[in-house]
């Protein structure tokens, strides 16, 4: 059965990551505002955190979805 999925607590957290400069949680903050995971959608904010993500070099997120938006 394991864990109950609780979007809101898991963009808390990538919100404390991504704080903190860690790319995987600002590419996974961008992703939730994308696509409305536990936030409501929002595209300016998902670049937002997609852009920090780059200027710290992370290329984890770079497809051909996300190069549109930035």
């Amino acid at each position: 059965k394991g864990v109950e999925k609780n979007q809101s607590l898991a963009v808390y957290y990538y919100q404390l990551s991504a704080q903190l400069g860690n790319t995987i949680g600002q590419n996974n903050l961008g992703v939730a505002y994308q696509e409305g995971n536990g936030v409501e959608k929002n595209f300016t904010i998902a670049i937002y955190w997609y852009k920090k993500a780059l200027e710290l070099k992370n290329t984890f997120f770079e497809d051909e979805n996300t190069k549109s938006y930035v």
